[in-house]
């Protein structure tokens, strides 16, 4: 009898034993994952220097600046919460954006190790510290002039310094190579002026047509890479957007006509749709001329 009496408290210890436990962890999960994951200041006390950048952000917007995020720090739920809102910026590797007006203060944001080499290119200069506080957000501003020389008009837009691409944008810059091999590839710069935000993100049409009227290249594709949805564009901005145009192997040697258009890619249900640009259904605009040769 005594020894079913040890073996029976020995039971109950044991049971008080890992009720005990069981309840320590439902208390614990709680904290960690209602309690503390509730309280909006959980992620700002790891992550003081994205607080910072947020804080640059939402202070430097309310007074009237455009400000610009690398493409990580501007979707971090971090930054988002200590900006107010859904942070504007770019990879500067693809392109640029900026105030159109040069009178519009600018600025990009990065924090330590954050990498704005690229930065230099599209005529930002830096870094500096922000200040005290946040002293660990770093700040590039542009130089005397950028927003001018990042609308290089080219010899065939002279007589006409400004394409409607309405209603969202105005094409007030663009370059490319005088001429490419077939089979070969390069560089066609497009830059925007931001007369309405698109419902949707839209991709850039950036197409080669021989005098025959036959496709020779494109270098379609999401203004700056996708890094910056036209969805997200800002009324007052300008956009520089860097496209690969890549020309058909098989292209025959002669003048070609560069045509650039807008268009929403097929998504889902959501099937292919042109932007028409005139009442009588025109969805692109010939930009230029360029020479392929063999």
């Amino acid at each position: 009898a005594p020894a079913a009496a040890g073996r029976g408290a020995s039971r109950a210890g044991a049971a008080a034993l890992a009720l005990a436990l069981a309840l320590t962890g439902a208390a614990t999960a709680r904290d960690y994952f209602v309690r503390w994951a509730g309280d909006p200041g959980t992620p700002l006390a790891f992550d003081a220097d994205k607080q910072a950048l947020g804080a640059f952000y939402r202070r430097e917007v309310a007074a009237g600046a455009f400000v610009y995020l690398s493409t990580e720090m501007m979707d971090h739920p971090t930054v988002v919460v200590a900006a107010g809102r859904r942070p504007s910026g770019f990879d500067p590797a693809l392109g640029a954006a900026m105030p159109a007006d040069p009178a519009t203060s600018a600025a990009f944001a990065l924090l330590p190790g954050e990498d704005g080499t690229a930065l230099a290119r599209s005529g930002w200069r830096g870094p500096r510290a922000a200040g005290t506080p946040p002293a660990e957000v770093m700040v590039f501003a542009l130089e005397p002039g950028a927003t001018a020389a990042a609308a290089p008009v080219p010899g065939s837009l002279q007589d006409r310094a400004a394409l409607p691409f309405a209603p969202h944008f105005t094409l007030v810059g663009a370059r490319w190579p005088e001429r490419l091999p077939a089979g070969g590839s390069g560089t066609v710069e497009l830059v925007w002026d931001v007369l309405r935000p698109t419902d949707t993100p839209l991709h850039t049409a950036v197409q080669l047509q021989g005098a025959d009227g036959a496709g020779l290249g494109h270098g379609d594709g999401p203004p700056l890479g996708g890094s910056y949805p036209t969805d997200r564009w800002r009324v007052g901005e300008r956009i520089v957007s860097r496209h690969t145009l890549r020309v058909d192997a098989d292209a025959p040697a002669g003048p070609a006509a560069l045509r650039v258009g807008w268009y929403a890619p097929p998504f889902g249900d959501r099937p292919f749709a042109p932007l028409v640009l005139d009442t009588d259904g025109t969805t692109v605009r010939v930009i230029g001329m360029l020479a392929v040769t063999r």
